[in-house]
């Protein structure tokens, strides 16, 4: 075989190399969690993927996963899901995900204000003392429909 033949043939092998690498997304970037509470200062870790339900228990604490939607992600902007209900006393950790642009998740009146950078995880625990229904929205987007409620009922018999 001549040298041509060899180099050509070292181009193809190396050229399927390179795709197949390409094809298994070794080039993705990985979102960040920020976890905050009121006694600790942030931290970032790589976020995982996840297949979970929207709510599960962290140590004893619920935990409710929101993702921020919006068009140049799913095509509308929504909160998912966008109603919680929780009773006073409660201690519950948010996480929310941006989808692909800028998002906030606020809720004035239970000092809620999360900012979140496209694809970025922020996460938050909060005990509730306040019951009533409260506005939830996304400052850049709720005009355009990103809103939401939290719902904090009492204790019942």
């Amino acid at each position: 075989m001549n040298v041509r033949k060899v180099t050509v043939l070292l181009s193809i092998v190396a050229a399927l190399i390179v795709l197949a690498l390409a094809g298994c997304g070794g080039g993705g970037k990985k979102a960040e969690t920020t976890t905050t509470s009121p006694t600790t200062t942030p931290k970032r870790v790589a976020a995982t993927p996840t297949t979970a339900p929207p709510i599960s228990a962290e140590g004893g604490v619920r935990v409710v996963e929101v993702t921020n939607h919006d068009l140049a992600g799913s095509g509308a902007y929504r909160f998912d899901p966008k109603d919680f209900v929780f009773k006073i006393g409660e201690t519950v950790t948010i996480r929310v995900t941006a989808e692909s642009e800028f998002h906030t998740f606020n809720v004035d009146e239970l000092g809620i204000a999360l900012e979140l950078n496209p694809g970025q995880t922020v996460g938050k625990t909060f005990t509730f003392n306040r019951a009533g229904t409260f506005k939830l929205y996304c400052i850049p987007h709720q005009d355009k429909g990103m809103v939401g409620t939290f719902t904090i009922r009492a204790l019942g018999p």
